[in-house]
């Protein structure tokens, strides 16, 4: 999803209120990525159960997905 990747360079270059944005309207549409995203988000904003919740959601709704489940993984 080009919403994902374009949020993670937002993220890259010190801009989380657009990385933010766009990530939470990727996530909307349901794209795992921005799950995984919006989780690096949370994280970085000190939140890990809300990053564990967004992950947990998404690997109810993408079971086979290995972003998902790295990510979700690495927070046990």
């Amino acid at each position: 999803d080009v919403a994902t990747r374009l949020a993670a360079e937002y993220l890259r270059r010190g801009k989380p209120a657009e990385a933010r944005k766009l990530a939470d309207a990727a996530l909307a549409r349901g794209h795992a990525g921005a799950a995984v995203l919006k989780a690096r988000i949370l994280q970085r904003d000190k939140d890990p159960a809300g990053a564990r919740a967004v992950l947990e959601e998404a690997a109810r709704e993408h079971p086979a997905d290995a972003r998902v489940l790295t990510a979700l993984g690495r927070l046990y």
